[in-house]
């Protein structure tokens, strides 16, 4: 299974460069480019927003983000190895399984955003272990 390549040769795709493998790969891409590029918008314009309300609301901003975004991108991470397994089923033509497995993703992904929001909610006693300043910890 797989692509076998010998070392020093060049890998040579099935699907040569043409018009239309050029369109549908961008009609791929396109999407998935502004899905990034709305993620940094966002942190853009939280970062604008913040620093308008002062300096200490703009270390609170990254202070959040910096606790916050560890766990977003484990949970990220687990849950995207669904979509191969969920691909290749339906390529199978294992419907039943692909739902089955697209399910037990979207209980995981439950289950750990729960879990997520509990460590988030819980996280002030860690502040002053992380040595944030005292001004930006909640009383």
């Amino acid at each position: 299974m797989g692509i076998k390549a010998k070392v020093g040769t060049h890998f040579k795709p099935d699907h040569p460069v043409t018009p239309s493998n050029t369109r549908a790969l961008l009609a791929l891409a396109l999407p998935l480019l502004g899905g990034q590029l709305a993620q940094a918008g966002n942190g853009f314009v939280d970062t604008v927003m913040a620093g308008q309300a002062g300096a200490a609301a703009l270390a609170g901003v990254a202070v959040g983000t910096s606790i916050w975004l560890p766990l977003y991108l484990f949970m990220l991470g687990i849950l995207l190895n669904a979509t191969p397994v969920v691909s290749r089923l339906l390529a199978q033509q294992q419907p039943q399984a692909a739902d089955t497995t697209l399910q037990q993703a979207l209980l995981l992904a439950l289950g750990l955003a729960a879990l997520i929001m509990i460590a988030l909610a819980g996280c002030e006693p860690l502040l002053p272990l992380l040595k944030v300043d005292p001004v930006l910890i909640p009383t």
